[in-house]
């Protein structure tokens, strides 16, 4: 009766190690057979071995360009340069290109057809962030 028990736990570490083997990407006939010889001490093996299950994500490819659309972008707006001269109609890329080359910042006077009155950029937050953004790219 002892010897079938000692049989049972032998196997049973023989199939625990598949068991992981398999869940690690590893062979699981040659780690029952591990199992099978060396009990625990093969999970401890197999535990501190590399996993192979791991799915990396595949590096982005180069070149790919994702476009950003604003909600600004089919807007023509018009702002006041240092002197207070009226610039515009532009696009609002060529708004961006202003604010890159530091034509306009927060506290310029920027409008267009859906503002009431003229407004600075820092107090239209989405603006601000949009142009923010596409700079910090």
């Amino acid at each position: 009766m002892n010897e079938f028990i000692i049989l049972l736990i032998i196997v049973f570490w023989g199939w625990v190690s598949s068991y992981f083997a398999q869940q690690r990407g590893r062979n699981p006939y040659g780690w029952f057979f591990l199992g099978f010889l060396f009990g625990p001490f093969s999970l401890v093996a197999l535990f501190i071995m590399k996993d192979y299950s791991q799915k990396t994500a595949p590096p982005e490819t180069p070149g790919i360009n994702v476009s950003h659309h604003s909600p600004f972008d089919h807007l023509d707006w018009y702002y006041l340069d240092s002197s207070r001269q009226t610039k515009g109609p532009i696009s609002f890329e060529d708004l961006k290109k202003s604010w890159k080359e530091e034509g306009v910042n927060e506290n310029t006077l920027v409008w267009y057809d859906s503002l009431s009155d003229w407004k600075k950029v820092v107090d239209i937050s989405e603006l601000k962030e949009e142009l923010n953004a596409d700079y910090q790219q």
